[in-house]
């Protein structure tokens, strides 16, 4: 058992490095435009009114809230 470990391990640490270093990259960054194109930049476009939901109601008085 110890010797398929010593064997192993080298191919799958060599494996991983190439995946977590260029096509992880790669996919993460290719994925997330064509999203982003796909939804026409909605996360650019919503800004304000996503701001506004989430802090609409803040008041820094420490008033009765809604």
């Amino acid at each position: 058992m110890d010797k398929i470990s010593d064997f192993l391990l080298p191919i799958v640490a060599n494996i991983n490095t190439y995946l977590s270093n260029y096509i992880l990259i790669a996919l993460l960054v290719g994925v997330g435009l064509f999203y982003s194109i796909r939804t026409k930049f909605v996360q650019v476009r919503c800004f304000g009114e996503g701001m506004k939901k989430v802090f609409g109601n803040f008041s820094m008085r420490g008033g009765k809230q809604k």
